[in-house]
């Protein structure tokens, strides 16, 4: 067994092995390896020694040399980045990969190519001189051909020079399947490794094979079981029916995802300074769901960058567009947002092209590509086919939710129901009698009468409370009870309640008399939290209650709440009231008084004066709000236009905003055959689902979303200027600054202004009355709208009067005002009316607080998607000189290389026709792409080793003939990745034994040959989830939002601009798989960080595998492994039998094998030395060993040593 820092198959070549000391904590009878680079080789020096290897040159044999093969890689890193496609470095005006311009010359006038005549090449000759001024490579670019490459020039120039077209960019032809194996993939394989001497490597054994495809297909290892099973099993399929059930299981989507979603570039949050959370998980959970389905890859594609598109698009294929707003978003201050979303742009074309072309196409963005023939114009109008979309977030249905925005609708509509029954009565004197009370408490509780017959509750109590108060001598009649909550030097910030914070919640209240309840009604309290309102305490809810924090230093001091009896209540002995306060945290009453109330002049009818009271004052609402109020008159504007935006009107006279926004926009309306005299101008601010947080407002990075900032309100008509005299509102709040109100709107300074902070999702409206009448009949409005970021208003409706007097905004919905001035309302519409009056009357703001809080939606579960933009608004794309974002230049149309397959005559030139583009049949590219990067997956190498570059710079595949027929393969099973997945790992190649042997070593060291199975470390993801596999702590939980596993809290808190505290999870969620963890950009999760887990910042198409001390110390002592060890350790002390089955059992779960007797020695002496070290150190063995039964602290802790050493192991983090 070797430690952790051993190096898989990716960092085999070009290195050397050294002894080193062990990392702290490990086994002292182990030695580590680590690795050192020896000195490199030069690109393409290795790729042509590459070459030789195959076999493929063609120098010394005599054979024509290929160009393609042989010709294009030397002049590819050596001339093509001055001699090649882009016009602007290319000097001497000389052009090497295209052939005619190679046989024209440059500006000497000399051929660079004279097929047949390699003497009289230009090239050639500038090759051998040794002037220092006429030499090429010129002598700065430190390039040297080798007199081996200069060779193949020579002889491909008498060979006549040929160009061929570069493999990757011809479609791939089914090559015939070479004799001699019975599965294709493996008749590829061995013939050549016959050509190159070779014989392969003889199976692995079965549960080394079981862990290797378990943790390729799941990302998991085998269980106990499953092992068994397999090794049980005599069947000469019972491998292949281990795959197909490792295929059929929720974890394949699950691992498979995460290798998308390295592609897709997924976080959640949004990078750059602030680097704030955003919701897009539901992206996530589908990309599992339809590898899991097996979706085909084609689908896979058009429903990721065009689901939208599609006809009657489903919700699914709408979350599905997500993979292109996993790019960055930038909430900087002061930054121009539609210069981040160019560079969002570029973002979604670099990984467009890495995903599914296999090219770098970011390097066409700054000029047309040094190697590959892709130009410059050709990269902005792939660019063009992405970028005419907007960038909502989708609401997403839920069915809880809506049950509970149900529920929450039904009591706001009950609530408002009762309103009439708490408008106040004047009432007469009260006489409140406090008798002695005797009191018990569950749980007990030493409670203490005061002198003023108050009970006392020592602080801080239990977290709940349930106080039976009993009255032995409570004599006469009564109509109501008084709670009171009192404060007191000995409660937390004096109370009244016992919470941390001096408050409490009373569930229920309870009235008894001989036994029997006595119904409380009318409750009321001048102190009412909003959504704990007295009426909550006899709602017969114990997750309900009265509460008394309504903000401020007012929480300390004495509380008070009435409840009337149904009926008068004639006491005699036996009456107990029961005080239940179930919210927990010691939200409980600290010092309690209860009395009981007689009327001493008793009102004879009071349900009839309260009616009385309401009527009048529902009669003096409407006088005043019909003389406030003015009678209104929508108007649609007969031209609405802007300085980006659209403005789009809709049916019922509102204009609905869509498109980009800037920090400065400017709305311009104009108006015809308006009424003359008008008095006032109603601008109504209006929400829409369409719209951030549903509006109304656009603000949708930096400030809040929804939000807007009306700057300038103007207005003129014949060409001068319409003078505005006041300007009221009916709500204002700023979320930078005291001010944000409708007069600012008039002042002249556009960076002060009207604005409607957390009055998101709600109707406002703001009304400007003019000087004057206004006499003429058209008019132009002009608003102004942004501050330091982008802030326009989604959603308005423009009105006039030519009411008298001084309208002003009303907090009245318009629908209400119109009723206000309709001559006979009908009883529905009266009704309406008088809800409105009790939602507006001052006696009743407690009670409204509530009702508009119910009313108002709670925020929906919504994820990022793309929506395209309408035919009337397109966005229109630049090519961009030198890729600047500030040098747009002439306009570009959406297209496709020239160089691969055309684009279909008649295909929409949009997402949609781009992304069937892709994935079509006659496409050279795409297949290819993911073929290779799947066999990358299994094998540790692509076909190409260049998994990202299948370019002019790629490197050239190791078996060319296999990689295409994998991919027609692949497009004849209908796109299929599971099938594809069981080809490769049913081959006799995938199933090896990865032993090395001397002679592979010496002719294919670094095994691009296949000679033996592959031996690669695990990714970051699967280390840490075969680590809660191996203790029995993994959640098999799928799906929702992200969670936090354990870590230290200034991963994400120190050191960063966008602080974020990180609050471990709870329960299963603490060992959820990696997949789940929630990704912070610019603070990623210090584990996966650790193992090379990539940050969601760019498109990673292959990790890096790195090597570093810290990897070992984090299997050591990270929470997580520290968890898991103590966990396995746990279940091997409580195992029965000898010590030898337990560390057998150890080793089934962390190496997925039975250990051998020296193995079995190694550990058990281990396992000795700690048992005797702990047992003189029990203190040391309690915290070793973590929770649990003291009389078995050396036990665990004995073995937990046992796994953390296990899980240290190199094989460990090995999958075979």
């Amino acid at each position: 067994m070797a430690l952790f820092g051993m190096i898989d198959d990716r960092e085999r070549s070009a290195h050397l092995r050294v002894s080193a000391g062990l990392p702290i904590g490990c086994c002292e009878s182990s030695q580590a390896q680590v690795t050192f680079p020896v000195q490199m080789m030069s690109r393409s020096t290795l790729k042509h020694v590459f070459a030789v290897w195959f076999g493929i040159a063609a120098t010394s044999s005599g054979e024509v040399p290929s160009f393609s093969r042989d010709v294009r890689p030397i002049l590819s890193d050596n001339c093509f980045k001055c001699h090649g496609p882009d016009e602007e470095a290319r000097k001497g005006e000389l052009r090497l990969d295209d052939r005619a311009a190679a046989l024209l010359g440059g500006e000497s006038g000399a051929p660079a190519v004279v097929p047949g005549k390699p003497a009289e090449s230009e090239l050639l000759k500038r090759l051998h001189t040794t002037d220092p001024d006429e030499v090429m490579p010129p002598p700065s670019m430190k390039k040297v051909l080798s007199a081996e490459q200069i060779g193949v020039l020579e002889q491909w120039i008498a060979a006549g020079a040929k160009y061929e077209k570069h493999w990757a960019f011809q479609a791939p032809v089914l090559p015939a399947v070479p004799p001699g194996a019975a599965h294709p993939v493996d008749a590829f394989i061995r013939a050549k490794l016959a050509s190159a001497g070779l014989e392969p490597s003889p199976e692995a054994d079965k549960s080394a094979l079981l862990r290797r495809v378990s943790f390729d297909l799941t990302g998991l290892p085998p269980s106990p079981e499953e092992l068994a099973a397999c090794l049980a099993d005599p069947a000469p399929d019972a491998y292949e029916k281990a795959v197909d059930r490792l295929l059929a299981s929720p974890r394949y989507g699950e691992r498979w995802a995460r290798k998308w979603l390295d592609l897709a570039r997924y976080s959640d949050t949004n990078g750059y300074e602030k680097d704030r959370p955003r919701t897009i998980w539901p992206y996530r959970d589908w990309v599992i769901k339809a590898l899991n389905a097996d979706m085909p890859f084609d689908q896979f594609t058009v429903e990721q960058l065009a689901g939208d598109l599609l006809p009657g698009a489903t919700t699914d294929q709408l979350i599905a567009t997500g993979f292109h707003r996993n790019t960055m978003v930038n909430e900087e201050g002061g930054i121009d947002p539609l210069e981040f979303r160019y560079h969002a742009m570029t973002d979604r074309v670099a990984t467009t092209g890495a995903t599914w072309l296999g090219l770098t196409l970011q390097c066409c963005q700054c000029h047309t590509h040094k190697y590959d023939p892709i130009l410059h114009t050709e990269y902005f109008s792939i660019m063009a086919f992405l970028n005419n979309a907007d960038e909502p977030e989708l609401e997403l249905p839920d069915a809880n939710q809506e049950r509970q925005a149900a529920e929450r609708m039904a009591r706001a509509e009950k609530l408002l129901a009762d309103l009439p029954q708490q408008w106040p009565v004047d009432e007469g004197p009260v006489a409140w009698t406090t008798p002695v009370a005797a009191v018990t408490a569950e749980p007990a509780e030493a409670v203490r009468p005061l002198d003023d017959r108050s009970l006392l509750f020592p602080a801080p109590g239990p977290e709940t409370s349930a106080a039976t108060v009993q009255f032995a001598d409570l004599k006469g009649r009564f109509t109501r009870l008084r709670v009171e909550a009192l404060a007191d030097d000995s409660l937390p910030g004096k109370g009244p309640g016992r919470a941390p914070n001096g408050n409490f919640v009373l569930s229920e209240l309870e009235l008894l008399v001989a036994g029997k309840p006595v119904k409380l009604v009318r409750p009321a309290a001048a102190a009412q939290q909003p959504n704990y309102t007295v009426d909550q305490a006899i709602d017969g809810k114990p997750g309900t209650g009265w509460a008394v924090d309504t903000g401020g230093p007012d929480l300390h001091s004495d509380k008070s709440a009435t409840f009337d009896f149904e009926t008068p209540l004639d006491a005699a002995d036996n009456v107990t009231v029961i005080v239940r306060q179930a919210h927990g945290s010691h939200h409980t009453i600290g010092r309690l008084r209860l009395s009981f109330g007689a009327d001493t002049a008793p009102i004879p009818d009071r349900e009839a004066r309260r009616q009385e009271l309401l009527v009048k004052a529902f009669d003096e609402w409407l006088t005043r709000e019909r003389t406030r109020t003015a009678a209104w008159q929508p108007a649609a504007p007969a031209k609405a236009s802007s300085n980006l935006p659209l403005l789009t009107l809709q049916p019922d006279a509102t204009v609905f905003v869509s498109g980009d926004i800037t920090k400065a926009d400017t709305y311009q309306l104009e108006f015809n055959q308006l009424p003359t005299a008008i008095t006032a101008i109603r601008l109504e601010a209006l929400p829409d689902p369409r719209l951030p947080a549903r509006g109304p407002g656009m603000a949708y990075y930096e400030g809040p979303k929804g939000d807007f900032l009306l700057g300038e309100f103007q207005l003129s008509a014949g060409g001068r200027p319409v003078k505005i005299a006041s300007a009221s509102h009916s709500y204002a709040k700023n979320n930078f600054g005291p001010y944000a109100e409708a007069s600012l709107a008039i002042d002249g300074n556009p960076e002060t202004g009207w604005s409607c902070a957390e009055g998101q999702g709600r109707a406002h409206e703001a009304v400007f009355r003019l000087e004057q009448p206004l006499t003429a009949t058209d008019l132009k409005l002009t608003m102004m709208f942004g501050r330091h970021y982008a802030c326009s208003l989604g959603k308005f409706r423009i009105s006039f009067t030519t009411a008298t007097g001084e309208p002003v905004a009303s907090p009245l919905s318009a629908a209400a005002q119109r009723l206000l001035h309709r001559p006979d309302p009908t009883a529905a519409e009266l009704q309406t009316l008088r809800n409105e009056f009790l939602l507006t009357a001052p006696p009743l703001a407690a009670r409204r607080a509530e009702i508009a809080s119910l009313r108002n939606p709670a925020p929906g579960l919504t994820t990022l998607v793309l929506h395209e933009r309408p035919p009337e608004n397109p966005r229109v794309t630049h090519l961009h000189h030198r890729g600047e974002w500030t040098q747009p230049k002439e306009t570009v149309e959406a297209g496709t290389p020239a160089i691969l397959n055309p684009f279909p005559a008649g295909a929409p030139k949009n997402r949609l026709g781009f992304a069937r583009w892709l994935v079509s049949r006659d496409h050279p590219l795409t297949a290819r792409v993911v073929v290779n990067r799947t066999w990358a997956t299994f094998f540790g190498t692509g076909i190409v080793k260049t998994q990202e570059d299948f370019g002019l710079q790629s490197d050239l595949p190791s078996h060319p003939e296999l990689l295409d027929w994998l991919a027609i393969r692949f497009m004849d099973d209908g796109w299929s990745n599971k099938k594809l997945h069981r080809l490769i790992v049913t081959s006799a190649a995938y199933k090896q034994s990865s032993r090395s042997t001397a002679a592979g070593e010496e002719k294919d060291g670094a095994n691009r040959l296949l000679w033996r199975g592959p031996r690669l470390r695990l990714d970051a993801e699967e280390i840490r989830d075969a680590a809660l596999r191996a203790a029995g702590l993994l959640s098999e939980k799928m799906y929702g939002r992200s969670v936090f596993p354990p870590q230290p809290a200034s991963i994400t808190s120190e050191g960063t601009y966008g602080a974020f505290t990180w609050t471990a999870s709870t329960g299963e969620d603490r060992y959820r798989r990696s997949l789940y963890t929630f990704a912070k950009r610019t603070a990623p999760f210090a584990f996966a960080n650790t193992f090379d887990a990539p940050t969601g910042d760019i498109c990673i198409v292959r990790r890096d595998k790195s090597n570093t001390p810290l990897q070992a110390l984090s299997l050591l002592n990270d929470v997580t492994m520290m968890e898991a060890a103590q966990s396995l350790g746990g279940r091997l002390a409580a195992l029965p039998g000898t010590p030898e089955q337990k560390v057998t059992d150890a080793f089934l779960r962390c190496f997925s094998r039975a250990p051998d007797a020296a193995e079995t020695a190694a550990v058990l002496d281990f396992h000795r030395k700690q048992e005797q070290r702990l047992t003189a150190t029990p203190e040391s063995a309690k915290s070793l060993a973590g929770p649990g039964p003291d009389d078995s602290a050396i036990a665990r802790a004995t073995w937990t040593a046992v796994a953390r050493a296990l899980m240290n192991m190199d094989e460990y983090v090995t999958k075979s």
